[in-house]
């Protein structure tokens, strides 16, 4: 009984116990993924690009990415990882692994560009920094052309492939250098019609450019496929006959393809047009030749053009131009002509077609060289040398370019004509060169020779420093002193030039400046008058000198037969009449007589002895003169002074009588 009533108690409480167990475990996982979403962080995402970020093409490639994730469980979490290229999505996938590769099997051009990664784990999200792959190198293309002998104007079939590359392509197609076509596509294959121009041996290639945004890449070219091309009908030729025509000549133009394919097409089934200047000039049957004559407007560029089966082929282009003749040419002279040194003559046609030969003429004799002028807006240019000035009018010029008869004669020279100066002539105005002190002093200067203007100078001797410079059309120019001096007296020379630059010197003139008349006359009466006094003074001073002798003198006479003791004395005192009246003309007259000292003669008389036997002899005399000087005036005389002048007789054997 007792078991009976627990065993629905115990299946009653095992329903409970489930229950609460249930409960336990989801309150459980709660709280782990509570904890969980509190302590996960991705902290960084890194980008690998394996073997390189710069491979060949046709590598394999590993991009690996490496989350670094901290979480505060154990438990393995679920990563999400995506890979993108150029931020457009390439691959993804979810697992608990910690990182994560994708590998580009053979990676090409197509490949290159901008990597990255991103991880999500639990709601968090996070992105590695960009990395670039550069795939470098595309694949050579390969060329297959239907045929390789071909028509002039049949088409080929041709192919051009890029196996295993992917991506936007341009095809393009080359007939040498010359691109033939250009075919876009997105598949790694394109084909296309071919044409060719040009007959013989002809070198087809392609090549392809992949575009990878912003940047386009191109392939290499294939290699070459060789076409030979069998030529319909040649090019034609243009030909003019003859080569030149001056204007009023005939001339014809031919236009004809030599070679033509008899196998395919006949001579005539070929058609020619000629044109100029791109516009046609024979819209209907042209046979090939062109007859007409050359003037100015029918110059230009003419060509030809051959059709024949849908083919065309244009000629060689000629550039037609009527020759001028020449016009009357003009002779000049671009710079100066001077006389006795080398100028050119210019002699120029302003019309006439090149090449112009140009002749100079002398007197109408030509004279070497004769000068051919090739070039436009050229001058023929001849050196030449005159003598004289109307030496020049003797030139002429002839020009031709078309043979003699286009020969045309210019007009005569007509160009002034410098000569050089002839050496200069100095006059010295007035008395030529002898000329006294305050007259006018003009230093001429004369060119007898000579073009205008002058320009004249004067020079001192011993001087580079001119005295004056004149500019003048006068053949005399006129160099003023002013008022003459004894510093004039010099040597002097002038100096004349002019455009010729040939200056000449004159010869050295003298100037001799004397003194003015009225000094000479000042200097030849003083000398008379000087002459005058000092013989007056002269004259008076003798006069003065005898006077004196003869009033002061007194002659002591004695009888025939004297007695011996006889003598006798006189003396003159100054206080006489006659020799005041002499001393007071002599004040007068000089200041040097009067300061004379006075002179005092004396006489002395010597008695001679008697002879009884003889008859009266006459008794000598010896007559002694003594000066003695007295006293200046003003000073008073010495003691015992009897006079100015004593005449002493004085006997050799008698005493003075008493």
């Amino acid at each position: 009984m007792r078991a009976t009533r627990l065993h629905p108690l115990g299946m009653g409480l095992r329903p409970l116990y489930l229950l609460l167990l249930q409960l336990l475990l989801q309150l459980l996982a709660t709280w782990q993924v509570a904890e969980t979403q509190t302590v996960l962080i991705i902290e960084s995402v890194k980008l690998t690009i394996l073997p390189g970020q710069h491979v060949a093409s046709g590598t394999d490639v590993t991009l690996r990415c490496d989350p670094k994730i901290t979480s505060g469980t154990g438990m393995p979490l679920k990563h999400g990882y995506t890979f993108y290229r150029d931020s457009t999505s390439v691959y993804a996938n979810e697992t608990t692994a910690s990182s994560l590769s994708h590998v580009i099997r053979q990676a090409r051009v197509v490949n290159s560009g901008s990597y990255k990664c991103s991880v999500k784990v639990h709601g968090q999200y996070k992105e590695s920094d960009p990395e670039s792959l550069n795939v470098t190198g595309l694949q050579t293309p390969v060329l297959l052309l239907s045929k390789t002998t071909v028509t002039e104007g049949e088409e080929v079939t041709a192919s051009c492939s890029a196996p295993n590359e992917t991506g936007s392509f341009y095809f393009y197609f080359f007939e040498g250098s010359k691109e033939l076509k250009k075919v876009p596509t997105s598949e790694n294959l394109a084909k296309a019609q071919l044409k060719f121009s040009s007959p013989g041996n002809e070198s087809v290639t392609c090549q392809y450019v992949i575009s990878l945004q912003p940047d386009l890449v191109t392939s290499s070219r294939s290699k070459p496929s060789r076409v030979y091309v069998q030529e319909l009908f040649s090019r034609p030729v243009l030909t003019m006959e003859p080569p030149e025509a001056f204007e009023k000549e005939s001339f014809s133009l031919t236009c004809y393809s030599h070679n033509i394919s008899d196998q395919r097409i006949q001579r005539d089934q070929v058609k020619y047009s000629l044109s100029r200047n791109g516009v046609v000039l024979t819209p209907g049957d042209f046979s090939g030749k062109f007859n007409t004559t050359a003037e100015a407007y029918r110059n230009g560029n003419y060509s030809c053009a051959a059709v024949a089966k849908h083919i065309r082929k244009s000629s060689n282009v000629v550039v037609f131009k009527a020759k001028v003749l020449v016009s009357k040419p003009s002779i000049f002279v671009p710079g100066k002509v001077i006389v006795g040194k080398p100028f050119q003559i210019h002699c120029h046609c302003e019309n006439g077609s090149l090449p112009v030969s140009y002749t100079l003429l002398s007197n109408r004799v030509p004279q070497p060289p004769v000068l051919l002028v090739r070039q436009p807006n050229k001058t023929a240019s001849f050196w030449v040398t005159v003598r004289r000035k109307e030496d020049v009018r003797n030139f002429t010029c002839e020009a031709e370019n078309n043979g003699h008869s286009s020969r045309k004669q210019s007009q005569v020279l007509d160009v002034a004509v410098t000569e050089p100066v002839s050496v200069p002539t100095l006059l010295i105005m007035p008395n030529f060169g002898s000329v006294t002190e305050g007259e006018e002093l003009f230093l001429a200067c004369t060119v007898r020779e000579g073009s205008p203007p002058f320009t004249l100078k004067w020079y001192r001797d011993g001087s580079d420093q001119p005295l004056d410079t004149l500019m003048t059309k006068e053949r005399t120019g006129l160099h003023v002193l002013g008022p003459a001096r004894r510093e004039h007296t010099g040597a002097y020379r002038c100096e004349a030039d002019n455009p010729a630059r040939d200056a000449r010197r004159s010869e050295l003139v003298r100037v001799s400046v004397s003194l003015a008349r009225w000094k000479l006359v000042l200097i030849v009466v003083s000398c008379i008058l000087l002459l005058t006094v000092l013989i007056g003074v002269g004259c008076y001073r003798y006069r003065a000198q005898r006077g004196k002798r003869e009033t002061a003198t007194e002659l002591s006479v004695k009888p025939s037969s004297p007695k011996s003791e006889d003598s006798l004395t006189v003396s003159l005192a100054h206080d006489t009449d006659a020799y005041n009246a002499h001393t007071d003309t002599d004040d007068q007259s000089s200041v040097e007589t009067a300061k004379e000292p006075d002179v005092e003669y004396t006489e002395v008389v010597h008695p001679q002895p008697a002879d009884g036997s003889r008859g009266p002899v006459r008794r000598g005399t010896d007559t002694v003169y003594s000066e003695l000087q007295n006293s200046p005036a003003g000073v008073a005389d010495p003691p015992g002074y009897q006079g100015s002048m004593e005449f002493v007789q004085l006997n050799h054997d008698l005493p003075e009588p008493v």
